[in-house]
């Protein structure tokens, strides 16, 4: 197989990745203390609501955001919640692209001389020298900035009974929402 070809296979199995997992079945019910949470209760603020579960009771859930605050969530008024079960950070996949990426790079554009010493930095003696220093430093390139992507995987969170909320919604107006559990 040609680079060209290597390359153009990684790349679309990094690509397809994503696709290939299957939606996954809702956790069973409980939000426990000290679960990273994301919910969804339009009546008490627009968008997803992120952070800790703290505290709870039967008929309500404390979250502490990033922000130092907490909010007391009404149970009835939550719509959605999703349990995070994973946070990463992408330096190894940074480092696969950065190399597939520099290193082609380099090999194409590099300048190749034949019996080019080893001390001269401004040639290659072949298109492979050239893609491993071009995938040398485009993998180191991308795996520092692969570590500072930050990404997380959620899961929904099986909730009890029919929900009716009312909430607001900036740009949308007022929005209806009801939950049936099947």
């Amino acid at each position: 197989m040609t680079l060209r070809g290597t390359a153009a296979v990684l790349i679309l199995a990094l690509g397809a990745a994503p696709l290939a997992r299957a939606e996954e079945p809702p956790l069973p019910g409980a939000l426990l203390e000290g679960s990273r949470v994301r919910l969804f209760a339009p009546s008490v603020v627009a968008g997803p609501l992120i952070g800790t579960v703290v505290a709870q009771g039967d008929d309500f859930v404390v979250v502490d955001m990033p922000e130092q605050l907490r909010v007391r969530v009404p149970r009835s008024a939550i719509m959605r919640a999703e349990l995070s079960t994973a946070r990463r950070r992408h330096g190894g996949k940074g480092f696969l692209i950065g190399a597939v990426v520099l290193g082609s790079i380099v090999a194409a554009t590099g300048r190749i001389v034949q019996g080019c010493p080893a001390s001269d930095s401004s040639c290659y003696a072949s298109r492979q020298e050239a893609f491993a220093v071009g995938a040398i430093i485009g993998g180191l390139t991308g795996a520092s900035i692969g570590t500072r992507v930050h990404s997380e995987r959620w899961r929904p969170v099986a909730l009890d009974g029919v929900r009716l909320s009312l909430g607001v919604a900036p740009g949308a107006g007022a929005q209806l929402a009801l939950s049936v559990p099947f």
